[in-house]
């Protein structure tokens, strides 16, 4: 749905309502759900989940050790989670398909790493080998359609922020670490950025800055979903309330547990 925020301007470097990223890669809820067929024969949704949230800090800290900047990040993420709609953690190694999602976003986002240093800094929680990245990434544009331009909310947030009353800096800082908190949920993959963008600014205004009031009447004058405003703050709670009682010790054994049908999956791909 088309979120304008009254008069606001942002410019993105291409249209996106002309994109693929709007007009293939925005799934409804179903769809989403549906994936991971494989693995939910051996693991619950719950468990599934945990780990869609895992491996989407690993991507974080994979980034943050390459020092490359937010967006390219997101970017990695929004492929690793595309890749997880057609493919299961059975059949693709979900650390080794970090590695090459950070490749490949860091050559679009134009923020070039050597592939040795992916594996470098991979190396203390998924040894291996260029060879294996540069052939994961193989895989990895095959599943993306080579539909690699990604629209993210960082971009319009400070206009939008402006627009809600929230213009200290401090504060819109807040909101742009709840924009990457959203990467842990699937919203990415049913939203537009700007619906996740003003989602972000109803729920980080209302819950935490104490500007319920403002951000209520500003959000009740946008040409916007409030359904799907409603259902995204759902996500960040929910993303929340898991993150939360989520125990280190529990992860590591679903880890184990994840890597162990990996390697006794019978139709592997070749890497």
């Amino acid at each position: 749905t088309s979120a304008f925020c009254g008069s606001a301007l942002f410019c993105m470097t291409a249209n996106f309502w002309l994109s693929q990223h709007y007009n293939k890669w925005l799934l409804d809820r179903d769809t989403v759900n549906g994936s991971n067929k494989i693995d939910k024969q051996t693991f619950t949704n719950e468990e599934v989940n945990s780990l869609r949230i895992y491996y989407t800090g690993w991507l974080c800290e994979l980034g943050e050790s390459l020092k490359l900047r937010q967006r390219v990040i997101a970017t990695a993420i929004v492929y690793w989670k595309r890749f997880f709609l057609k493919n299961n953690f059975v059949q693709f190694d979900g650390g080794l398909v970090c590695g090459a999602c950070i490749y490949l976003a860091s050559k679009v986002e134009e923020c070039n790493v050597r592939v040795s240093d992916v594996v470098t800094k991979s190396d203390n929680k998924q040894p291996c080998t260029a060879s294996d990245v540069i052939k994961c990434e193989l895989y990895l544009l095959d599943a993306l359609n080579c539909d690699l331009m990604i629209y993210h909310p960082y971009l319009v947030l400070p206009t939008y922020a402006k627009s809600a009353g929230i213009t200290e800096q401090k504060d819109q800082d807040l909101l742009w670490k709840i924009i990457n908190d959203t990467y842990r949920t699937d919203v990415c993959l049913m939203y537009t950025p700007y619906s996740i963008c003003i989602a972000v600014i109803y729920f980080g205004g209302a819950h935490i800055l104490s500007k319920e009031n403002e951000v209520s009447q500003w959000l009740l004058g946008l040409n916007t979903s409030l359904i799907e405003i409603a259902d995204i703050v759902q996500e960040l709670v929910t993303l929340y309330r898991v993150w939360g009682r989520t125990k280190d010790e529990e992860v590591k054994l679903l880890i184990k547990r994840v890597r162990k049908a990996y390697q006794e999956y019978p139709d592997k791909p070749t890497l």
